[in-house]
């Protein structure tokens, strides 16, 4: 599946966090657990997985299944997604199967990127195009790759609650995410100060739009790094170590350190 490929009207959402990779590359993206990392090497991640799906021929506004559990790489490959000028549709690798051959079926996605732990769930149809993150030979590193040429005009689709009947499919635009991210940003006035603690899975809007906020805006965002990803009671406790570890107070979105 392609979204509608549009011309490129204001920022695209991936290029507020390329800015700050540009700009502030020495300072924090991502914690998770023990693992840092800059806005430097965020953005050489991105890239990696642009060119990753550039090898694969991802055709502008192409839409790419994004099926993986553990949140730094799931977001690696989401702004990777973006940066290669296509749309990201996030799933839980760990949903019923025939779950999520329904979602793949109505979405139908240039290709699935996934974990070999999942890659049979993730093949719906003989002629699924699945690639395992995990297992394939990382693709060479492509710098200076600057915006695609194309892209579409959703930077995702996401799933609905489902509360009432089978969840959907609901397009969200850059400009949806960037209006939302400029939004948050008048009203708590974010800044690169600022550290963003988020427990939503990947495959959650919920993650999306955390990533949106703290990222968009140069601030750190700040991951639990459970051993279950999906065990909320996993995600609590480790994020009840983070904060007690860090010792800032802490809001449900943000936490602040400064004046503390």
């Amino acid at each position: 599946m392609s979204v509608e490929q549009v011309p490129a009207a204001g920022q695209q959402v991936d290029e507020l966090v390329a800015g700050w990779a540009e700009t502030t590359p020495s300072a924090e993206a991502i914690v998770c657990g023990v693992e840092r990392i800059t806005y430097g090497e965020l953005g050489r991640l991105v890239e990696t997985e642009a060119g990753r799906l550039g090898s694969m021929g991802l055709p502008p506004g192409g839409l790419v299944g994004v099926a993986l559990d553990r949140p730094v790489a799931a977001l690696a490959v989401m702004l990777g997604v973006l940066r290669a000028g296509g749309a990201y549709l996030p799933l839980d690798p760990a949903m019923p199967r025939a779950e999520l051959h329904r979602v793949l079926g109505d979405a139908d996605p240039y290709v699935v990127l996934t974990r070999e732990l999942y890659r049979v769930a993730a093949e719906d149809r003989p002629d699924r195009r699945v690639v395992c993150v995990d297992a394939e030979a990382d693709p060479a590193e492509e710098t200076g790759r600057g915006a695609p040429a194309g892209r579409g005009a959703a930077a995702c689709l996401l799933l609905t609650a489902g509360t009432t009947g089978p969840a959907g499919l609901v397009p969200v635009s850059h400009q949806d995410l960037t209006a939302a991210r400029n939004a948050w940003q008048q009203v708590y006035g974010f800044d690169a100060r600022d550290r963003h603690v988020h427990t939503a899975p990947p495959e959650s809007a919920e993650f999306t739009a955390g990533w949106v906020r703290a990222l968009g805006s140069g601030g750190a965002l700040i991951l639990p790094d459970g051993d279950e990803p999906h065990d909320p009671g996993a995600r609590a406790t480790a994020l009840g170590r983070l904060v007690a570890t860090k010792r800032r107070r802490c809001w449900p979105a943000v936490c602040r350190p400064r004046g503390c």
